[in-house]
């Protein structure tokens, strides 16, 4: 049954005060229905219980643990950039300033790890029910030094010892509430028992702590009054010719989340009339929208093309909002508390609309800094009419509003933060070194996927993530299960917000980009030359770039503008080096724990006769297809394996035409392991130019760490490598490939290829790359 539909055709024409019931039945039924209809289902019900993954327990006893309702979407992508994002926001610069890193957790669809500038944000899997948050949180996270319940009302059932909670405002006052007697008092016993469980109540309005002190007083006595703040010094007006104000046009701002109950249905009652008749209004809508809210204003934006504006700005950027806006809208119809738009608006001399709901009265004085009206439409379309037409009054209430603004500065509610937290924080600073996080980020790249064969790329994201380095995997397919709890597989467009990372490029065209991963300051690049710069000659010929924009020119730019140059193969470090003195030899390394030599063989080979000669990897233009073919036309009694992608489909059809070549097409990394048991030798049929005398294979060393002896042709980096034969002619291959058959056992037993191996796993190569990072910036 698709309800979303049918709710959605009836709810745009109706009156305000009925959409918040009929929304609240729709939510109610929603819990009720399968997941096909949750494209539209506001919150998902699942009961499923789940078992997050890669998510451990966290016993930090010197850890100040901050449980959200939200932050970031349930799927970890979008960021909300509202008021209570922002107040999390500054709470988390308090308790650093205190010398404590906090730890933020919210409700989530899956377990996931993300960042907002240099705040850690874990989501905790829940399959998006905030019902089971507070279970599932208090299952994962113990005790620490103290938990802030960032919505009071996660406080409930559980609840650890040392605990504060703060309440953003009533958000029992719903008309729904009401409409449903059983929802109501379960919310209000909810709210009840989360007032008894904490240890301490932060309210940032009056409005709440009068309710409590009628409903049940005793519980009053635990509730400290912090109203919210703004910064003065950020949000302040523009400089503006008070004796000449624009007349051109007026700015009208809705500068929130667009929905119910902040007023977004009011506005949108008013909107059409107030644009028909005064063409010198523009409304501007700055806010995420949730789905039927998003349709509209999509819907309003098509409509008043030059009079309707929908766009959002995260928290460093929002004062340009208001500075822009003549006339600011705060027309809360429920849940509201003492608003930071509100104080945004006034601190940057908006004339303010606000109804008098919630925690608005505590910062609106009616008629002397703003306007304060009733939740309705006609209140509002009447103050909206009085303030377009009356610039006097616009400026007036303006200026007022700014002078009330300074009374909830930022510092002072800092200040009362440090005082509540003192009692809490005690003792010696818990941080000896800067809190700034060691984040690892991966941009996508054309063909490299995490889901395909594993390239260099992908075993360094995997060691930076195992030595506790938070590392994000861009990836052009969208998202993946991820190997590692500090490894996070996003989809290429997923929101990423990080501050100062450390950004891996390792495709030269990325250097265009750097400009964007540095929304919070320097960006510390990580250029690894893997391969010569000649690989993309072919791209930028096929797409026709002007000069200073093909790879061999973003190449010379990154080798100067990188804090840290990798190369992968001695070669391409003697080629940096002339400009790079300072480059690292970080060599291609093997994973050992995959590749092991007690692997069995896959079934796959096991009805192949006769010694069977394995190839794993890229089958493009660097591979000898005419050496290949000669060797398998000398030895038809031995079985020749291809396995992996194909560039070149005519070459691999005359290839596979031959009788004893077999061609398997890609195989997960999962799976590899199995195959190259199966081989008798590896082989690595390479042609020898540019671009291959800068290969350090990693092929080569999976084969060897398995026992597998190796015939290739004869790169500079396999010079003197046990267990390997060189040869770049057919019958010397071949003869080649004979002795590697007859020298399997011995192989098995040879000290000096173990230890080779073993110096060239991952976990040592890596080193001095991390020795590095340890001194960067």
């Amino acid at each position: 049954m698709q309800v979303w539909p049918f709710v959605r055709g009836i709810y745009r024409h109706l009156p305000s005060s009925l959409r918040v019931q009929v929304l609240a039945l729709y939510r109610r039924l929603a819990r009720q229905l399968p997941h096909s209809d949750s494209a539209a289902i506001v919150a998902q019900a699942s009961r499923k219980q789940i078992s997050p993954p890669h998510m451990r327990s966290e016993h930090n006893t010197q850890r100040v643990a901050i449980l959200a309702p939200a932050f970031f979407g349930l799927d970890g992508n979008n960021m909300f950039y509202g008021g209570a994002e922002r107040y999390l926001i500054e709470l988390v610069r308090v308790i650093r300033e205190l010398g404590y890193e906090p730890a933020v957790y919210q409700c989530a669809n899956s377990a996931w790890v993300r960042y907002y500038a240099d705040i850690r944000v874990v989501g905790i899997d829940t399959g998006g029910d905030m019902q089971r948050l507070n279970q599932q949180f208090h299952a994962l996270v113990s005790e620490g030094l103290l938990t802030i319940y960032l919505g009071f009302n996660l406080a409930t059932p559980r609840c650890h010892s040392r605990s504060i909670g703060i309440s953003h405002g009533i958000y029992w006052d719903q008309v729904a509430f009401q409409a449903l007697p059983d929802m109501q008092q379960q919310k209000l016993e909810q709210v009840l028992t989360a007032l008894s469980n904490l240890d301490q109540v932060v309210s940032v309005d009056t409005n709440t702590i009068n309710w409590v002190r009628a409903t049940q007083a005793n519980l009053a006595e635990k509730i400290v009054y912090i109203p919210n703040f703004v910064d003065p010094e950020r949000f302040r007006p523009v400089e503006r010719n008070v004796d000449e104000p624009r007349d051109d046009h007026i700015v009208i701002l809705y500068p929130r989340r667009l929905y119910e109950a902040r007023g977004f249905w009011l506005v949108t009652e008013v909107l059409p009339d107030l644009i028909q008749k005064h063409p010198k209004v523009e409304f501007h809508f700055v806010g995420r929208a949730d789905p039927l809210e998003e349709e509209t204003i999509r819907g309003f934006v098509e409509r008043y093309p030059g009079h309707v504006r929908w766009y959002f700005l995260p928290p460093d950027r929002m004062h340009e909002a208001y500075q822009q806006a003549d006339i600011s809208l705060i027309p809360t119809v429920h849940s509201e508390g003492t608003s930071l738009s509100c104080l945004e608006a006034l601190a940057c001399g908006n004339a303010v609309v606000a109804t008098n709901v919630g925690g608005l009265p505590d910062l609106i004085l009616p008629g002397y800094n703003g306007m304060l009206i009733e939740p309705k439409a006609s209140a509002l379309c009447e103050a909206l009419e009085q303030l377009i037409q009356d610039k006097a009054l616009r400026l007036l209430l303006g200026t007022r509003g700014r002078q009330v603004a300074q009374a909830f500065n930022l510092e002072r509610w800092r200040a009362q933060w440090q005082q509540i937290l003192g009692h809490y924080l005690t003792g010696p600073k818990a941080l000896a070194a800067s809190h700034k996080p060691r984040v690892a980020v991966f941009p996508a790249a054309p063909g490299i996927k995490w889901e395909q064969v594993k390239q260099r790329p992908h075993h360094l994201a995997l060691q930076l993530a195992s030595h506790g380095i938070e590392t994000f995997w861009r990836n052009p397919d969208g998202r993946q299960p991820s190997p590692h709890s500090h490894l996070h597989i996003l989809a290429a467009r997923d929101d990423l917000h990080v501050k100062e990372p450390l950004l891996f490029i390792y495709y030269p065209y990325h250097f265009a980009n750097i400009e964007q991963f540095e929304e919070f300051g320097h960006s510390f690049v990580v250029y690894d030359v893997l391969d010569d710069i000649s690989i993309h000659d072919r791209s930028d010929s096929l797409q026709g770039l002007p000069t200073g924009t093909t790879a061999r020119d973003y190449h010379l730019k990154l080798l100067e503008r990188a804090d840290l140059v990798l190369a992968s193969s001695r070669v391409l470090h003697d080629r940096v080096k002339a400009q790079r003195p300072d480059a690292l030899f970080i060599p291609n390394g093997v994973d050992l724990e995959h590749f092991g030599n007690k692997t069995c063989p896959s079934a796959k080979l096991a009805r192949l006769r006769g010694p069977i000669i394995g190839y794993h990897g890229a089958i493009a233009e660097w591979f000898d297809y005419d050496l290949f073919l000669r060797v398998v036309q000398q030895r038809p009694c031995y079985q020749f394996v291809l396995i992996g992608p194909v560039s070149q489909q005519e070459q691999l059809a005359q290839l596979i035409s031959q009788p004893n070549v077999y061609y398997l097409g890609s195989v997960p990394y999962e799976q590899m392991p199995s195959y190259v048991a199966g081989f008798d030798v590896g082989i690595l049929p390479f042609v020898l130019n540019t671009l291959t005398e800068g290969v350090r294979p990693l092929k080569v060393l999976e084969c060897l760490a398995m026992g597998k002896p190796v015939v290739a042709t004869p790169l500079p980096d396999l010079v003197d490598w046990p267990g390997v034969l060189k040869a770049h002619e057919a019958e010397q291959f071949a003869t080649c490939l004979d002795q590697a058959i007859e020298s399997r056992a011995s192989l098995q037993r040879d000290s000096k290829l173990a230890a080779f191996v073993a110096a060239s796993a991952w976990p040592v190569v890596i080193q001095p790359l991390l020795r590095a990072l340890n001194h960067l910036g």
